[in-house]
Formats: structure tokens, sequence, C-alpha cells
């Protein structure tokens, strides 16, 4: 049953002929679905003339929201702001779910989130439209819905055949006083407020990326009206026509709202204990007591599960097999090892980025080898792991061997780790690169024996002093000199540095010194350049430069075939991160004695010895409990073979403090951590 809260629906609104196959439950004397309807390419609008399906979406720092307006119920959709991952999973699901054909994208979102709305439009043979960032104001956003007349409209009480409401009320008729305060439509405050408040049922200020989004599309539906009807007049929104307004529920996909995750403690955000410090960090909550992953990505990734717990059986089970393959004795070992490699791979893809940037340095270069060797050494754990033929284990645990295969080995971890080339990779920057001379130099050095003319030069540039201290002292005595340096200057060469003599001021007293020629001064020095100096630019050079400039060519060649496997180590990567949540959770699951549940296609919940995960950590002792509940098949379906222990509604009794609210929390928890895995 949808509740009240989540979706607007006039009370006049009329019965579709065509019913949607899907279960649906009688309210207020109105039939909802429990899911939104979808819609074809095209759609054909109650005055006969073609109406497109148009969507917008805006997000930012990895945040999505985003909305579509259904032209055959002329219901607004809107989906509230949540964490998406870096191929847009949510994103592509909405668009496929929908069916748009005009996609707005905000010229401020992310330039990775354009690229991709641009091209799914295209393959799907829509149109993706870039609108200015100024359409995409979260208050803009707010303002339009409240102009709309659904959300201003005051509602109505039933008609009362006894007379008239303002005159019967009486302690026993409080239903007069109430129906007689609705009938202020021409209140602007009352109608205000009742905008505001029925706002709030869609995020408000929590959902600024879905509200931007709604003033974005709706700015842009009036606008396409006025340009089919040829009617400029009616570019504004009291000429559209919109019946419902509410919140998108995606196939496969459970929608959580922010205030039922606040509720659960599924998140819990505490500022930090310093006074100093804006940052917060994860508080009691149930995320806190999963979360034991060993990188970003794997952390990223579990954060998703919990805003978005999965509706599928094939994905739920497959996350519970895995979880328990882990937990067998025989796999507590591996699991280990694989959980410690895994860290070796958490920096990658921000290594990767600097590396396609230019922007690599010696840390980045030695995250690539480190990445190479955690590699080679999660395949032969996840092929210890994946010996399922060894493993000594129950009846119900035979079914683990085909759904591991399909999480670890089947387009997962250890394909993506078979076609990442260690040599091409790790071996290679191994050998390319000397990690000592580097480590001194502070800067990347090119290994002896990669390029001879390199080695050479290098070996003329450490000869170089003795090599210029002896050309010093020659030309000193030839010229009865107390000192004089011999220096190497970018686009100068080599010059001689003598101190400027006492009474020396002028120029005609720097040319002085035969066969040398001047070149200028500084405040205590004099700069010459004699034939020496000339024989060695001519045979040595800027030696330096050329060192520098050879090393730079060797690692962009090295950086051109590391790249090639940018996008394979990018899905090792990923695939690791799933594999890190799966690892995360049987931790959980051992640490805390859970065990794994058994999902059904029924309509039922059926729990034996329940308790709150976060609750029981708090108190000494925590007496479990049970719930078993069975949902309705709608009104006017018969009982069936319903037993009388198949109860739909469960009422708590008791004292105050006495953990009814703890009980209530329990029961819904239970079967969302069964969905997260």
């Amino acid at each position: 049953m949808e509740n009240s809260k989540r979706s607007i629906t006039p009370s006049d609104r009329e019965e579709s002929d065509n019913e949607d196959s899907r279960k649906r439950v009688r309210w207020n004397n109105q039939l909802n679905s429990s899911r939104a309807p979808s819609v074809e390419r095209t759609s054909i609008s109650e005055g006969g003339t073609v109406s497109k399906v148009f969507a917008a979406v805006a997000g930012y720092h990895g945040r999505v929201g985003g909305v579509y307006f259904n032209p055959e119920n002329h219901t607004l959709y809107l989906m509230e702001d949540t964490t998406d991952s870096s191929h847009f999973d949510l994103i592509r699901m909405f668009l496929e779910q929908t069916k748009v054909d005009t996609c707005l994208v905000s010229s401020r979102s992310e330039e990775d989130l354009i690229l991709f709305c641009q091209d799914f439009m295209e393959l799907s043979g829509g149109q993706c439209q870039v609108r200015p960032h100024k359409e995409f104001v979260a208050h803009k956003g707010q303002d339009k819905l409240q102009q709309l007349s659904l959300l201003s409209r005051l509602p109505q009480g039933e008609p009362d055949d006894s007379g008239d409401a303002g005159n019967s009320i009486s302690p026993r008729n409080i239903t007069g006083f109430i129906d007689s305060r609705r009938n202020v439509e021409n209140d602007p405050n009352a109608q205000q407020l009742f905008t505001s408040i029925r706002l709030l049922n869609f995020g408000g200020d929590q959902a600024p990326l879905c509200l931007s989004s709604t003033a974005a599309l709706l700015e842009q539906l009036p606008r396409t009206r006025s340009a089919e009807e040829l009617d400029e007049t009616q570019s504004h929104l009291g000429a559209l026509h919109i019946n419902s307004i509410e919140i998108l529920s995606l196939d496969q996909i459970m929608q959580v709202n922010a205030d039922a995750l606040a509720s659960l403690q599924v998140f819990d955000d505490e500022t930090h204990a310093s006074i100093h410090s804006d940052k917060t960090k994860e508080g009691h909550s149930l995320f806190q007591l999963l979360n034991h992953t060993s990188t970003y990505l794997g952390r990223s990734l579990l954060r998703r599960w919990c805003l978005r717990p999965s509706l599928s059986i094939t994905t739920i089970d497959a996350r519970h097999a895995a979880i328990q393959c882990f937990l067998l004795p025989e796999n507590m070992s591996a699991a280990s090892t694989i959980r410690a490699n895994l860290r070796g791979l958490c920096q990658m893809p921000k290594t990767m980025a600097l590396l396609r940037t230019g922007r690599g340095r010696l840390p980045e270069w030695r995250g690539v080898a480190k990445f190479a060797y955690h590699v080679n050494l999660l395949k032969d754990a996840v092929r210890e792991l994946s010996d399922y033929e060894n493993i000594g284990a129950v009846n119900q645990v035979r079914v683990i061997p085909k759904i591991i295969a399909q999480v670890l080995k089947n387009e997962k971890l250890l394909k993506a780790l078979d076609e990442v080339n260690t040599e091409e990779t790790g071996a290679l920057v191994n050998s390319v690169i000397d990690w000592e001379e580097s480590q001194t130099n502070q800067r990347v050095c090119i290994s002896p024996g990669i390029d001879e003319a390199l080695d050479e030069k290098k070996r003329v540039y450490n000869g170089l002093d003795d090599l210029l201290v002896h050309v010093a002292r020659q030309l000193g005595k030839y010229m009865d000199l107390l000192r004089n340096d011999l220096l190497s200057f970018y686009h100068q060469g080599y010059l001689i540095r003598i101190p400027t003599p006492s009474g020396w001021t002028t120029h005609n007293d720097f040319e002085q010194i035969p066969q040398w020629n001047f070149q200028f001064e500084s405040e205590k020095n004099l700069y010459y350049k004699s034939q020496q100096m000339l024989d060695l630019d001519m045979h040595v050079g800027d030696i330096h430069s050329y060192i520098a400039d050879r090393e730079i060519e060797i690692m962009e060649e090295t950086l051109n075939r590391v790249l090639e496997y940018d996008k394979k180590i990018i899905a090792v990567c990923e695939a690791a991160a799933e594999v890190d949540c799966l690892l995360s959770l049987s931790l959980a699951s051992w640490t805390h004695s859970w065990v794994r549940p058994e999902m059904c296609e029924d309509n039922v919940i059926d729990i034996r010895g329940g308790t709150h995960p976060l609750q029981a950590l708090l108190v000494p002792t925590f007496v479990d409990n049970d719930a078993y509940l069975v949902g309705g098949q709608g009104i006017g379906v018969g009982k069936g073979n319903y037993e009388e222990a198949m109860k739909s509604i469960m009422i708590c009794t008791g004292a105050n403090a006495c953990g009814k609210s703890v009980y209530l929390k329990q029961n819904a928890l239970i079967p969302f951590m069964a969905q997260i895995g």
C-alpha cells in the first residue's frame, strides 16, 4: 500500500479502464499502483496530440537526482537525491525504465554525467539537451511546485447530509469543526502553509538536486506545449495539467527515503570531537556495524547497497551464498588473505586518474608496481577460495559453487584479474624505474640497460665534476688567477666565473683578459666564455637537460603501454570493491553471530529469535523476539488457505520503555539487512 505521504492524487481521479497487472490496493476510493506505470516512447494525450516524455537529471559530487513527467496519466515522478556509482548505474536504470524522449541536463553537472546522458539518448533514439545552470535552481523548483494547483488546493471534507457543518460543532462532532476549518480556500496564508507541509513529503531541503531538476522540467514543459499548439499565451504553469506527484520507484531496487534511513539508524553522522573540525564521522549506526571494508571503493559501494537495497532474489541469494562461503572454516584463511591484498588496490583509481592527466609522480608509479604485486597474490588466493570440490559442506551449501562462480569468476574478480597483464604493468614499471636513484633525486629516474645512449650520457654526467675541476685548474695556471670556477648555465653553456678584481668598474676593464669573451657580471663575479668553454659546449653540451628529456620520453612510452590496461585496471578495482563488501558483510555476520536468511517470493515475514542489531550492543541482556506477519491480498479477495495465525497487522502494547519501538524497528531492520546481503 502506498502511503499518502509519498503520493498526491486528486480525489475525483477516475480509474483507468486498462488497469496495470501489478497488485493494487484501494485507498480512499482510489486505486493506487505500487509502481510508476511504464510509458512508451511517445504517447497520445487526452486532446489527441502527440506528447513526448521529458525528464531532467542533475548530478554533483557523486550524488544524482531526477524527475520525469508521464503524459499518459499526467503524473510527475520524482527521484530523490541519492548516491550513484561512477558508471551512473542509477541514472541508466532511470532512463531505461522511464523511456524518455528528451533528457534535460544541467550545464554545471559533472562532465561524465553529461557525456553519459548524451551517449545514452543517442543510442536510444532520444535527445539530450544541456540547459543553462540557472534553470536548475532548487528554490525555483520549490516555487514552481507551490504554483501547481494540485499542491496549493486545500483538501475538502466529505459533505455532511445532516446539515451545515459549521452549525454542528460539538464535543462529539470534531469532524465538523475540522471541515469548517478546511473551507478556507481563499486564504493565501493557509494555502502557502499547506503547500509547504506537503512539499516536505518529497525531500524538501534534503533533495536539492531533485528540486532543481523539477525547476528545469516545469519550465520546459509549458514551453514545449506552447510550441506544439502555436499558442504563446499558454506558456505558463497554469496551462500545464498535473494530476499527481509521486516518488519514483525503480525496478530491482528499493527506494528508501532519508526519513526512514534516519529512523532506522542506517546512517548516523556525528560531529567531530575537535571543535576546530567541521568534518563528521559515522556514529552508532547499522552502516558502522557492517563497514569492515578495506578500500574506498568498497566503502562507497557498501553505502550504496544500504541506500538502495536490492529487490532481485537472484542478486540477494548470490550475496548470501558468497557470505556463507567466506564463513566456511576451509575459507577463513583465504578470505583473510584476500582482505589483506585488497588494501593494495585502494588507491588505483586516483593513481590512474593522475597518470592519465600527466601528473603522475614517483608515488603513482610505485602504486602501479604494488598493484601488480597484489594482483598476483589475489589470483592465487581467489583460486584457492574457488576450489569448491574439496570443501566438505552440508547439502545446503552445495548451491554455493554455481553462484560464487558467477560472483567471483564469471565476469567478476578472476576474469578481471586475468585480463590485467602484470608483465606489461608492474614488471614493466619495475624494470624501467630505478627506485633507489629516484628516491635520492626525488624524481623518476630510468634504470641502466634501458637505453644505451642515455647510459652513456649519465656516465659522462657523473664524471663531469672532475672534468670541470681539471679544466679550471689548467686555466688558473695559464692565466695566473687566484680562483676561478667553471659553471654550466641553461641556454648559456659552460662559463668561467672569476671574482671581480678591485678597480674593475667599466666594460673596458672587463675586456682586459685576452682570448676570453666577457658575457655578463653579477654583484661580485664576472663571467667569461673561452675556446675551452666552446669545446665543452660542442662535445658535452647541456647534458642534464638531455638526460631529463630522454627520461621523460621513456616514461611517456611506458605510460602509454600501462594506459592500454586502464579500463581493465579499473574493472579489477570495481570487482574487488564488490568482493570487499561481501568480505565486510561476512566479517560482520561472524562478529555478531548473524545467520543467513531464507528469501521467498511470498508476502511473508517470519522471524525467529530476532534481535535489534544496534540496541543489543547497548544493553547487558537482550531478549530475542519472534515475528510472523502475512501480507494481505487486497480488499474483496478471499482468505483462501490462510491459517488463523496468518495476520497482516500486529499491535504492540506495554508499559513505557518496555521495548515496543525497538521491537518494531528490529522487524524493519532485519528484512532491510536481508536485502542488503
